[in-house]
């Protein structure tokens, strides 16, 4: 009996040993395609997979968060079933740090991941967590009686901002309140309600902020309507004065088709801007006055998936088809705009040292755009396509580490490290 469990252990030693030399395998890691597209720019020989792992224990396909990098850390997850399970890896070198699948109930995907006071607030629709981010273990959880969350949310300092509903059935609602908790305590107050009017089911989504001169924080939100009979969609944008407690202004059926990107407004040098179905608003946040828009009249140029970001004095607008353009955000005219830059999804576009990176639904790429000139500096499809996983993508998004000047993405399958270029 003690030469069978001798020879068990034996067994179990040896195989953990092969199990961590197949980690460890250079296999795990592929080289990039030769060629990583024909017309752009960076050969695959400069371009260095630091390291990649498997989004989950089998290596199967999995839908993942876009990534998220803090402190030499990078987050990961992997939807199992109708749970999704975060994953802190070592930024550096792919370790495994932790692991979370501290849900209140059995809920959909993450839609929102911010971190803040050295908590990790994590939006799941009707459930939203503060965990820490060194050790995976869940601060507080709150998940709404009523079950009726919103999907997205934003944070601004100290607090986390939501959207809650009545128990109501359905998917709209009579009233709709903009709710907001300190991050450390996970207790709410409604700082906004809107009701049905006028046959508009109200529907709030994430606010932007700003800070006045006069030191008011003053929060920018969309109420997203819509009515049944007849089935129209009126966007109205609001401006609340949360320290005084008043409304600034309303801008009713704002956008004309009724609908809009549902990400929270952009404030940059006292202005707005808010993407409607076709139409970017550039707007004065003190008197609400438009001082500019621009339509967008290109087959699939509708602006739902994609942000909009300002740098380097520009604001670059992705349309959901291959387009991609910069603007003058003081008046709006285009300075640049390139055609071929693949369909984006809902993930955000990233800026590092002069580059946008996304990923694309429909090029399966990630992208990298020269802010100067628009040039597709190059787009680069998954290693493991030539690996054994034809159907990995880079259609996720990207986060960056500045410090390290690695990029962190997910293609289904593995999560994976990458060494930017060098300028």
């Amino acid at each position: 009996m003690k030469k069978i469990i001798e020879t068990i252990i034996f067994l179990a030693i040896g195989w953990a040993f092969i199990s961590c030399q197949e980690r460890d395998d250079e296999d795990l890691i592929p080289p990039f395609p030769p060629d990583i597209c024909d017309t752009c720019g960076v050969p695959a020989t400069k371009l260095e997979l630091v390291w990649q792992e498997p989004l989950w224990n089998d290596t199967g396909s999995y839908s993942c968060i876009q990534p998220l990098y803090w402190n030499e850390k990078t987050l990961f997850s992997a939807q199992i079933g109708n749970r999704q399970v975060l994953r802190m890896r070592d930024a550096v070198t792919g370790r495994l740090l932790w692991e979370w699948d501290d849900h209140l109930g059995a809920v959909g995907d993450i839609s929102g991941v911010f971190i803040r006071n050295d908590k990790l607030i994590v939006c799941s629709s009707n459930e939203v967590y503060s965990i820490n981010p060194y050790d995976g273990k869940t601060i507080w959880g709150y998940k709404n009686p009523t079950g009726k969350g919103g999907v997205f949310m934003n944070v601004f300092g100290d607090h986390v901002y939501h959207v809650q509903h009545p128990d109501e059935g359905g998917i709209h609602y009579t009233e709709s309140y903009l709710v907001r908790a300190h991050v450390n305590q996970g207790v709410w107050d409604t700082i906004y309600t809107l009701k049905e009017e006028n046959g508009y089911r109200p529907d709030i989504y994430p606010p932007g902020y700003w800070v006045s001169p006069e030191s008011d924080t003053v929060l920018v939100f969309q109420n997203r309507q819509w009515h049944f009979s007849p089935n129209d969609g009126k966007i109205d944008l609001i401006a609340y004065n949360m320290t005084q407690d008043s409304t600034l202004y309303v801008l009713s059926d704002l956008d004309p088709q009724g609908e809009s990107n549902v990400g929270p407004p952009l404030i940059w040098e006292d202005k707005i801007y808010f993407a409607g179905k076709r139409t970017m608003y550039c707007i004065d946040v003190q008197t609400g006055e438009i001082l500019w828009k621009k339509f967008f009249t290109g087959f699939g140029e509708t602006l739902y998936t994609c942000n909009w970001l300002v740098v380097g004095n520009k604001l670059i607008v992705k349309p959901d088809n291959q387009n991609i353009y910069a603007l003058d955000p003081l008046a709006g005219n285009e300075i640049w705009k390139k055609t071929d830059s693949g369909a984006t999804c809902f993930s955000d576009m990233v800026y590092h040292d002069g580059r946008i990176y996304f990923g694309c639904w429909g090029t399966l790429t990630i992208h990298a755009i020269d802010v100067e000139t628009g040039e597709d500096l190059w787009n680069l499809e998954s290693p493991n396509r030539e690996n054994g996983y034809p159907t990995a993508d880079f259609a996720t998004g990207v986060a960056i580490s500045p410090e390290l000047g690695y990029l962190y993405t997910a293609d289904l399958y593995f999560a994976m490290c990458i060494k930017l270029p060098e300028r």
